[in-house]
């Protein structure tokens, strides 16, 4: 099956800023750390758009909608397993629910998965209204997303009562299949659908003209967030990456690269699932200083060799990938 290797290309690559988010590499970067962080945020929203992008290729086939749907949550059945150990405690009445919590959104960084089940079930639930006009699945994403950034503004702008931001804090609320998963899964989907339509329309200037101001957007963003006194640790949602992440993907889609090997897709994925194990690892053996680079570089390093492995089990045995 032919490939686009730039868009596989890109996946490691934002496979590696999920690892920086999670290694708190921004902190290398002192008083500008907020800022330069607020570029990593891209890695997820791009990794569904990505999704989208590809589900096209099923979503007219209901046998392949359905093995698609199972194999992500076989995968997410997989590695919920797979991480037990580092969240499974029923010690407390507190600590059951929680835990029964954590199987239903996912534990750490398995959260996506969830969110993409969810928002291929909304994709296919909304589809049923395309009688309402083109515009449906762009419009409802765009108002989706927006109620998701209002709602995580309310948390980290400490506006809401402590009961509900205690909801909050759990991300989940408003980081999830519905206003995260779903809007940037149906713009991948959008420009897969009219990608012939785009690449004939697609204008070298006005992209780099709106790329540009969607990044320098992006900073600005997280700066006006620190100057009116809001905690962006943890923060996942900004207005500029609905625009961003579909633009940065246009241009790959655009000068796109061929090839046949799968491989760059099966490291991005592995270094994405297994990257958490190794942090974790790293910081409860204290394995190296606590210096968030040298953390950012080992754990990068572990999860390649892991990822190689994880492809041998992933060619032979199951499809853990």
């Amino acid at each position: 099956m032919e490939r686009n290797v730039r868009i596989d290309r890109l996946r490691v690559v934002l496979s590696f800023l999920i690892i920086a988010i999670h290694a708190n590499l921004c902190y290398e970067f002192g008083d500008a750390g907020n800022e330069v962080g607020g570029f990593t945020r891209i890695a997820v929203p791009l990794f569904l758009v990505i999704s989208g992008y590809y589900f096209y290729n099923v979503y007219e086939n209901k046998k392949g909608i359905i093995k698609y749907l199972k194999h992500i949550v076989s995968l997410y059945v997989i590695w919920m397993i797979l991480y037990l150990p580092f969240y499974f405690n029923v010690s407390t009445p507190f600590e059951i629910k929680r835990f029964f919590l954590t199987l239903l959104i996912g534990y750490n960084h398995l959260w996506y998965l969830p969110a993409l089940i969810g928002g291929v079930l909304v994709f296919l639930f909304l589809n049923k209204f395309r009688f309402l006009g083109k515009y449906t699945f762009i419009v409802c994403a765009f108002v989706l997303y927006l109620i998701g950034l209002g709602l995580e503004i309310a948390k980290v702008w400490d506006v809401v009562p402590s009961g509900v931001k205690l909801v909050l804090s759990w991300n989940f609320p408003y980081r999830n299949f519905l206003f995260f998963g779903y809007p940037f899964f149906v713009l991948g989907f959008l420009v897969r659908q009219y990608e012939g339509k785009i690449t004939q329309l697609y204008n070298q200037t006005i992209w780099v003209i709106l790329t540009v101001l969607f990044l320098c957007l992006l900073p600005a963003e997280v700066y006006l967030y620190n100057t009116i006194g809001l905690s962006i640790s943890g923060t996942d949602m900004f207005l500029s990456l609905f625009f961003l992440c579909p633009l940065i993907f246009i241009w790959n889609v655009k000068h796109k690269k061929t090839g046949k090997s799968k491989n760059l897709a099966d490291l991005s994925s592995g270094i994405y699932f297994i990257h958490p194990m190794f942090i974790l690892l790293i910081d409860c053996f204290h394995m190296i200083s606590s210096r968030p680079l040298y953390i950012f570089l080992m754990a990068a390093v572990l999860s390649i060799i892991g990822t190689k492995i994880l492809m041998i089990v992933n060619k032979k045995w199951v499809r853990i990938l």
